[in-house]
């Protein structure tokens, strides 16, 4: 079964608070509290791809993946690509770091992001 997950992106985001940044791009507090809160909005094309282009993500990022147990599909198939995988939380991450170590941490952030456009 195909599910919604902000949550992830969210995190990887640094989004602490999901229902305010929605409604600071534009999207209505009904929408923006179903989405954040309960996963369980309708996400009509338009909508995805608001949300893709704020989150800077694809809808790959988005969605996951839960298979089910009584119908099994092959290993090999394009929806296993999709599967749940281990969320990275960015502020826990950039808490750990030393303060005397931020300055290194941004460089190497910035590094890669130079690669990625590149």
């Amino acid at each position: 079964m195909l599910q919604i997950n902000l949550g992830k992106v969210f995190k990887l985001r640094g989004v602490v608070k999901p229902v305010s940044f929605l409604m600071q791009n534009g999207f209505s507090y009904n929408i923006a509290y179903r989405i954040a809160k309960s996963g369980r909005a309708t996400l009509i094309p338009k909508n995805l791809e608001r949300l893709c282009l704020i989150l800077n993500c694809t809808p790959n990022d988005i969605l996951e993946f839960h298979p089910s147990k009584s119908k099994p599909i092959p290993e090999n198939h394009p929806l296993n690509k999709l599967r749940a995988t281990e969320t990275l939380d960015i502020n826990s991450i950039a808490g750990d770091i030393p303060a005397d170590k931020i300055s290194e941490f941004k460089k190497a952030i910035d590094e890669i992001k130079i690669k990625l456009k590149a």
